[in-house]
């Protein structure tokens, strides 16, 4: 045999081998791959519910009520930014954890543009925060130290104003680089961009002065599983960011991002606005806008 029937030889079995691996993998796809979701209608009472602040902000809900054999525990669903309480996935949780007999609440968040290109949005946590929210991953014996720090907060700034800082959770824009998210622990983050596709982002994780010894281990633990470099949120947003990053660079026609949701809608934005994104552009615009 010839070295280039050899090498012929060699290719074609490659590509066999190529080809049984993407059949098979293909296979394997059809059997456990994605499905389309599929909302069936709740089999116990569903109800639309809506909560006014003192500012004048509406959140609204919805409110699943379990009748099979109801437990003495309810469930509040808070979702992050970015969907809503009637997002077919929350619906299902909802319907689902009715059904095992847990009354759920699953509610919206909270938006403001606070101007000149800054934004927050703010919403009950439905984690434990070492500020002074316990849960009972926390472990029990960390119950009376948290609960003592919410009692303290609540007596230097009053009850509306304490909860607040106890139960609620934030994450802050201040225009143009600087990031503070406040939930399950406080991080402080900047960004530079150092060309047009490479941006260093810098963060810090941030504790109270006297802070407990075992709060901040449990305030750095979360931090580095869920807000740090390797943790569950921050390499996700991170991928998404660089995808669109992607899509931009092969952009064949005008050069515009959408982030026109919520704009036709009268009153004060909700969770799902784009508004905070628009808040930025508006500042970045009007400055650009000015140097020129």
């Amino acid at each position: 045999m010839t070295t280039k029937q050899s090498a012929t030889r060699s290719a074609l079995i490659g590509i066999a081998a190529a080809l049984a691996v993407l059949g098979t993998a293909f296979l394997i796809w059809q059997k456990v791959g994605p499905r389309a979701v599929t909302v069936a209608a709740g089999k116990f009472p569903e109800e639309l519910v809506y909560a006014r602040s003192s500012d004048d902000i509406v959140n609204a809900g919805a409110l699943f009520t379990s009748k099979a054999s109801p437990k003495p525990l309810a469930v509040i669903w808070i979702h992050g930014w970015g969907t809503n309480f009637y997002s077919p996935t929350y619906a299902m949780i909802g319907r689902a954890l009715a059904a095992r007999g847990y009354t759920t609440i699953s509610g919206n968040t909270r938006m403001h543009d606070l101007g000149n290109g800054h934004a927050v949005i703010e919403y009950a946590s439905p984690w434990g925060r070492p500020v002074a929210r316990w849960v009972p991953s926390m472990g029990e014996d960390k119950r009376e130290h948290l609960e003592a720090l919410r009692n303290e907060l609540i007596k230097r700034f009053g009850e509306q104003r304490g909860t607040r800082i106890a139960e609620f959770s934030r994450n802050m824009l201040i225009f143009p680089n600087l990031v503070i998210n406040d939930i399950m622990a406080i991080t402080v983050r900047t960004f530079y961009p150092d060309a047009a596709n490479r941006m260093t982002v810098s963060a810090w994780a941030l504790g109270a002065r006297d802070e407990d010894h075992e709060l901040r281990k449990l305030r750095l633990f979360n931090f580095l599983e869920f807000l740090g470099p390797g943790g569950f949120a921050t390499p996700d947003d991170q991928e998404a960011l660089e995808n669109c990053q992607r899509g931009y660079r092969n952009q064949r026609e005008a050069a515009w991002n959408d982030i026109s949701k919520g704009m036709p809608r009268v009153g004060p934005p909700k969770n799902d606005d784009e508004e905070q994104m628009r808040s930025f552009w508006r500042q970045w615009r009007q400055r650009m806008a000015g140097a020129a």
